[in-house]
């Protein structure tokens, strides 16, 4: 009779030490949702604050064609009248346009670094080349380009 009570008072003890373990899994398990769920939503805002950034980005971009173009509007058109062609005229708008952001983007980049170097005031904090910045900035190259197209087959129409 002895070891029958033995084994149901080991039993017991193991019962006790799996709902202890699984209530700890429980708890980590809570834990861990409610950090993905902080981590998720500061994700949400990185991206959504990236949204507006590029948004306003486009716009800027966008106005700085169209303003540079409409300066130059009777330039345009005097060539247009010597015998250039709407694409010679979209490209000299768009190479334009290139110039400008690879002019903005390489004075952004140095900046960056700059400020990065001074902030983690050691000689070593980019060791490796800043990939996202790069990225970003190649993103922003293309939407320029694309801006640039658009805005030279809508905007030149009237020449």
């Amino acid at each position: 009779m002895r070891a029958g009570s033995d084994l149901h008072a080991k039993l017991l003890q193991r019962v006790e030490q799996e709902a202890g373990a699984e209530q700890e899994d429980d708890e980590a398990a809570a834990e861990t949702h409610g950090t993905l769920r902080e981590i998720r939503g500061v994700l949400f805002m990185i991206v959504a604050s990236f949204s507006i950034a590029v948004g306003l980005a486009a716009v800027g971009i966008y106005g700085i064609i169209a303003y540079s173009a409409a300066t130059r509007r009777k330039e345009l058109a005097i060539r247009v009248a010597l015998g250039a062609g709407r694409s010679n005229i979209a490209l000299l708008v768009t190479r334009e346009a290139a110039v400008q952001t690879l002019v903005g983007m390489v004075l952004g980049i140095a900046g960056g670094v700059a400020v990065v170097m001074y902030f983690a005031r050691t000689p070593d904090a980019l060791k490796s080349p800043p990939v996202d910045v790069i990225g970003a900035s190649c993103g922003v190259l293309l939407l320029m380009l694309v801006l640039a197209v658009l805005f030279a087959r809508r905007g030149l129409l009237g020449l």
